[in-house]
């Protein structure tokens, strides 16, 4: 066997394993797509500005109700992602739980209100929120 044949045969193989590779893993979400989305859903948002993230850390500027341009400051806790048998479509649900601030003054949760506003809840997010995988989009949908 030639020295180019070998090379050949060792290149065949490590393509066929990386194949095999993403065979498996394809169609599986990962913890930092859930993170990634999240965060990408607030940035998102109608009139928020002067995004940023800083791994788990979120800051963002955007009016109150009054006018005013106020800070939030949100933390990423917990992300998990667990099977979802209703729908072969969305196999995967992920849960997000974060801190929020307004002002550097946390944002409490009471029972079933978070506390944050309208603006927030209804892109579907909130301290406690989940997101479905398409798997045919290959993306997170959040409700």
């Amino acid at each position: 066997m030639t020295l180019r044949a070998r090379h050949a045969g060792v290149a065949a193989v490590a393509l066929g394993c990386a194949a095999l590779l993403g065979a498996c893993t394809a169609g599986e979400p990962s913890p930092e797509s859930l993170r990634s989305s999240f965060t990408a859903h607030i940035a998102d948002i109608d009139f928020v500005e002067d995004f940023k993230r800083d791994g788990d850390f979120i800051s963002f500027i955007r009016e109150d109700g009054g006018g005013a341009r106020v800070g939030w400051q949100v933390h990423v806790d917990i992300t998990e992602i667990v099977p979802h048998e209703d729908d072969v479509a969305t196999p995967y649900r992920g849960i997000v739980k974060s801190t929020w601030h307004l002002d550097d003054h946390p944002v409490i949760s009471r029972g079933d209100e978070s506390g944050l506003p309208q603006w927030v809840l209804e892109t579907g997010l909130s301290q406690d929120c989940w997101a479905f995988w398409n798997i045919d989009l290959q993306a997170w949908t959040w409700l």
